[in-house]
């Protein structure tokens, strides 16, 4: 069982160009915090994160959990097809085009000073 301690801000941000959706776990505080990128599993989405994001918010860290191309806020209404009809392809396109996200958010975080 997760023991989840104090008060967390819990944030939602569409980052870069893209506006990926992610959302942001961490204590208040007044000093930079270092930054870990979550990304859930297969067919998962950033909310799934939640207890993950909270215990690494307890161990000093900001959060950002991030919803992989197709999946969650950005869900494609032909998900299932496009699986169906071609899966390796699309598997690899969603990793590949995540993994573009994620260096965004990097980008992002480098323009802060709150992160570090």
């Amino acid at each position: 069982m997760a023991v989840i301690k104090g008060t967390y801000t819990i944030e939602k941000h569409f980052v870069g160009k893209d506006k990926i959706p992610t959302l942001w776990f961490y204590h208040e505080a007044k000093v930079a915090k270092p930054v870990v990128i979550a990304i859930h599993g297969w067919t998962g989405n950033k909310e799934g994160m939640l207890t993950n994001c909270l215990r690494m918010a307890d161990a000093g860290f900001c959060t950002i959990s991030v919803d992989a191309r197709m999946h969650g806020d950005r869900l494609d209404p032909e998900f299932w097809g496009k699986f169906a009809e071609n899966f390796p392809k699309t598997f690899f396109t969603i990793v590949v085009e995540t993994a573009k996200d994620i260096g965004q958010i990097v980008d992002f975080l480098e323009m802060r000073e709150d992160s570090s």
